[in-house]
């Protein structure tokens, strides 16, 4: 080393130094790392890192503690499963949180999302004693009812969806109607519930439209039929009808691209998966945020210092969708964030042409080397030339045709196979001028070449049309450049060439194939088409241009496609794809945009072309316009539905009329001569031929429903059945899918589609017994039908139009059952148009004699007994009887006692209790004086006040004008009613 430089020697010393320095810094700090106690933190989360809000919360969050952390911080995640109560599978997992983490001491818990929020404050104190808590959820709305402590604190978003749809129409301010999509899951119902109170306030401005609990290829097929002057708003779809669950990004990304509106979300969780943007909740910066605040815990700061708190939401666009719906970014608000832009050309290649223009000039040295080395060798080989002799042997050993020739074209030198090809000798050739071989019409062009060599030397290539020895024609491609001259001429031509005719000849003929090729195409009902190897198209016809209205240059490449059907885009483009991939011909049906707008069904055939060496050369197709078809097809297929429709309708009438003749009825007709029972049939004889709602008041067992066919069979509608419905016999589950039908996985256990009996009524009379009976829930839908004839069957939002007449008969007291609360005034009023009261059978004593002999006669037969008479005692004690079963109860009696009969005479050995309430009632009144008293009573208790809430019609349920002209045909007065009642007080 003695040998070595003093300055090397330094230099040495001092890199061997840092190294070891160096190395020693590295030995030092891991041990200096790992003395030092981490901070550790707890996180849980209601939901797994499945969902992208919480994938974008854990992220931001961890960046957030790692980046900004003096000491090392350990994460420990916890994750719940929302989809479960947490009261569900709380006792199982506090134990097993105690065991994960015992013995572990905890710096900081956060808590995201609602339910671990109350996890937490419900069980903290136990697992977590003196820990501070952070939270963070997406509303404050989710927390409202819970009470924080003073060792909580956190952060929530602002889910309003009013800015956005003000920020939404700001943008579209041509917009007429918002559609909402959503889910069914509770998650989803919760927002949706949120954002019909947002959107109230805008119901005047708007209309709204609400897409819920559809499939996704519903949602697709809704969306993409959607009408201009529409938005779209994305709520939260986590559930469809089908109990299928999805991420929110996962149902946007399907839905969106089919979209044929704007579709606008609310969390950055969507953002980048088909919505435009808007003021969007941004999890990423509830991530930071949590981030910030548990640093600040962690050094020190209490949680009761720092109040809860709302994060800002941020206004992003998605540049694709500002692209695709022609929205102006001039328009976006200042400040505005917009992602996903496309990089411009210089942006996107600017590297690629710095090389490009790196290699350019490398070439352009190149080319000036080349050109000096040219320039050296020239004049080396001109200065090298000892002989003309061995020029010559070169020349004229060529088979290219080689001449010289003055600027005038006089030719100064030709080789042999120029001789042999013109058919002359040399010494003809020399001193005439080369256009003499050249015909007129291309002598002048010949002589511009010339010309230009001279006044701009440089090799160029030129092809001439010539004369040859057998006076025909022919093609020669020449080299030709200014060259020094060597025999005293000053400047000379030099031209090497050769035989091109062949050439020519076959150009020629390819053009003239391609005209043809083309005249044939353009002349050809057919759209006609070619593409390459590289599935871009080179060629439209004519056909193909009128039909779409666009120039070839819009529809070569991959211009084309852009007027496909959106629906049909991915179809179309997969079977061009594979068809390519496997080089075999193909067929398929898409639908095209003609030049009108119109889209159009199209039918292509199309076959793979080759070479002569069998390389694959790409299409040639045809499309032939089959919309007619297509029309005629859906026609037909509208057609069958339509059948199918009446074939069902018309089995659904037979099953429900084979199930009617099933019925036994125990009365086949209203019997009796009573004025109480004549009363009855006047009324029906007067409303049974209009469509007005009847309904029919009695006791249990007095015929209501023989009312009811009475009506019907007497009506217009007397074609079609009655259908019946027992409102009292049906579940509550049941009664809304008996009446309004439902869609097939509408609930469990609907297998199949099924008709609703107002469906089933359509055209006809629908019988509602027990309407009092109705579940109150049930009300507002029975009412809307009555009112316009519209219906939902379950699990659908097709609105159907139906035609039924309603008959309705309770045993209740409806207008007591609509003051508790239990029946709805409007519909009461809607069922109250024309009602029947069918009196009881204590009130029309004198019809039991013709009762009693109709039931004997009919359970004889039944039975197989010949009864021909009716004891006098049994018809007495069957007279004296009240009946509060009325006609059924008497059926029943008749019934018993024919069937314990020994002889030919009935004698009822029943032993009959009277009620109190029929001991009370005067069984010698009729109909009429019944109706006077109770009408009577009830003046009285109103101090005779006919009108208001509190007055006699509305007790009875009558309009006041009625109630007026009811009176006036008893003969009921005030001062009658006054003196009636002091005579029975006198006496």
């Amino acid at each position: 080393m003695s040998n070595l430089p003093a300055s090397f020697v330094r230099d040495l010393l001092v890199h061997a130094f840092t190294a070891i320095s160096a190395l020693a810094l590295l030995c030092v700090l891991p041990c200096r790392a790992t003395a030092e106690e981490p901070k550790r933190v707890l996180v849980v989360f209601s939901d797994d890192l499945s969902q992208p809000a919480v994938s974008m919360i854990n992220e931001s969050l961890r960046s957030t503690l790692k980046n900004n952390s003096p000491a090392r911080i350990e994460i420990y995640p916890e994750y719940l499963d929302i989809r479960l109560q947490l009261s569900e599978y709380e006792k199982e997992l506090l134990p097993l949180l105690r065991r994960k983490f015992t013995g572990r001491r905890f710096d900081l818990v956060y808590a995201v999302g609602a339910p671990a929020l109350r996890l937490i404050l419900q069980n903290g104190a136990e697992l977590f004693p003196q820990v501070p808590t952070v939270f963070a959820v997406v509303d404050h709305s989710e927390i409202a009812d819970l009470t924080l402590r003073p060792d909580v604190t956190g952060i929530w978003g602002n889910i309003d969806f009013r800015p956005n749809l003000e920020l939404a129409l700001s943008l579209h301010p041509e917009t007429r109607r918002v559609v909402i999509v959503g889910g069914v899951a509770e998650y989803d119902e919760y927002w949706l519930k949120k954002v019909r109170k947002d959107f109230q306030s805008y119901e005047s401005r708007v209309e709204f439209k609400y897409l819920l609990g559809l499939s996704i290829a519903e949602q697709k097929e809704a969306l993409a039929a959607l009408p201009e002057q529409t938005l779209v708003f994305f709520v939260s779809n986590t559930l469809d009808i089908a109990g299928s669950f999805y991420t929110n990004p996962e149902v946007l990304a399907r839905i969106a691209p089919a979209s044929n509106a704007p579709v606008y979300g609310m969390t950055d969780a969507q953002f980048g998966h088909g919505i435009v943007g808007g003021k969007l909740v941004s999890f990423e910066a509830m991530g930071s945020e949590l981030g910030r605040l548990g640093l600040r815990i962690m050094a020190g700061e209490k949680p009761d210092e720092i109040s809860p708190h709302a994060v800002d939401s941020v206004v992003m666009f998605d540049w694709r969708q500002l692209h695709r719906w022609g929205i102006d970014e001039n328009k976006l608000a200042v400040g505005s964030i917009v992602r996903f832009r496309e990089p411009t050309a210089w942006e996107l290649y600017k590297w690629h042409i710095g090389v490009a223009v790196s290699l350019i000039m490398l070439q352009a040295l190149l080319i000036v080397w080349l050109l000096i080395n040219r320039a050296r060798r020239q004049k080396a080989e001109a200065a090298s030339i000892a002989s003309e002799e061995r020029y010559r042997n070169v020349v004229e050993t060529q088979t290219e045709l080689i001449c010289r020739y003055l600027p005038d074209t006089s030719l100064t030198f030709v080789n042999d196979a120029y001789c042999r090809h013109f058919g002359k000798t040399r010494d003809q050739l020399i001193g005439t001028q080369f256009t003499q071989l050249i015909p007129e019409h291309a002598q002048e062009a010949a002589l511009s070449h010339v010309a230009s060599l001279i006044e701009n030397p440089r090799v160029e290539t030129y092809e001439h049309e010539v004369i040859l020895p057998n006076g025909g024609r022919g093609w020669q491609q020449w080299v030709d450049n200014v060259v020094a001259s060597s025999n005293g001429h000053g400047v000379e031509l030099q031209g090497i060439g050769r035989d091109v005719t062949e050439r020519r000849q076959a150009e020629e003929a390819l053009r003239s194939s391609e005209t043809r090729f083309q005249t044939l195409a353009d002349s050809a009902p057919l759209l006609i088409w070619m593409s390459g190897a590289d599935k871009l198209c080179s060629y439209v016809n004519q056909g193909w241009l009128e039909f779409t209205g666009r120039s070839i240059e819009q529809e070569l490449g991959n211009g084309w496609t852009e007027g496909i059907f959106s629906d049909d885009y991915e179809t179309c483009w997969e079977v061009y794809s594979s068809a390519s991939e496997r080089r075999e011909p193909f067929k398929m049906e898409y639908r095209l945009r003609r030049a009108d707008g119109v889209f159009r069904w199209l039918y292509v055939s199309a076959t793979p072309r080759f070479d002569e060496a069998g390389e694959f050369q790409g299409y040639i197709g045809s499309c032939l316009d089959i919309s007619d078809r297509k029309e005629a097809e859906e026609a037909l297929q509208k057609a069958h539905e339509e059948v199918n429709k009446l074939k069902n309708q018309l089995q659904e009438d037979n099953i429900y009329l084979q199930e009617e003749i099933k019925l036994a009825h125990n009365v086949d007709e209203i019997l009796g001569e009573s004025n109480a029972i004549k009363y009855v049939l006047f009324k029906i004889e007067q409303v049974a031929e209009t469509d007005t709602t009847v309904l029919i008041l009695g006791e249990t067992g007095t015929g209501k429903e023989l009312v009811a066919r009475a009506l019907h069979s007497q009506s217009l509608r007397k074609d079609r059945p009655l259908v019946k419905v027992n409102c009292a016999a049906l579940s509550a589950s049941l009664i809304e899918s008996e009446l309004f039908g439902h869609e097939k996985g509408a609930f469990t256990g609907a297998v199949t589609r099924k008709m609703g009996r107002f469906e089933l009524a359509d055209g006809a009379t629908l019988f509602l017994d027990e309407i009092g009976e109705l579940p109150l829930e049930l009300q507002p839908k029975l009412l809307r039908v009555i009112q316009e004839g519209e219906l939902e069957r379950l699990g659908s939002s097709k609105t159907l139009k139906v035609d039924v007449r309603i008959i309705a008969a309770t045993n209740r007291n409806l207008t007591l059952e609509v003051e508790k609360g239990q029946f709805r005034e409007d519909l009461w009023y809607r069922l109250n148009v024309f009602p029947i009261t069918v009196p009881p059978l204590r009130q029309r004593k004198e019809d039991i004699p013709t009762m009693v002999e109709h039931f004997v006669a009919l359970f004889s037969k039944k039975v197989g007994k010949g009864i021909t008479s009716i004891s006098a005692v049994t018809l007495n004690k069957l007279r004296e009887y009240s009946w509060p079963g009325n006609i059924r109860e008497l059926a029943n009696v008749i019934e018993r006692g024919v069937i314990n009969a020994q002889g030919s005479v009935l004698h009822i050995s029943d032993q009959f209790a009277q009620s109190k309430a029929a001991d009370l009632a005067d069984s010698t009144q009729t109909l009429e004086e019944v109706e006077r008293e109770h009408i009577t009573h009830i003046l009285d208790q109103t101090a005779w006040r006919i009108e208001g809430p509190n007055g006699a019609a509305k007790i009875l349920g009558l309009n006041p004008s009625t109630l007026r002209t009811r009176m006036q045909k008893l003969g009921i007065h005030k001062n009658v009613r006054s003196f009636s009642a002091g005579s029975q007080s006198s006496s």
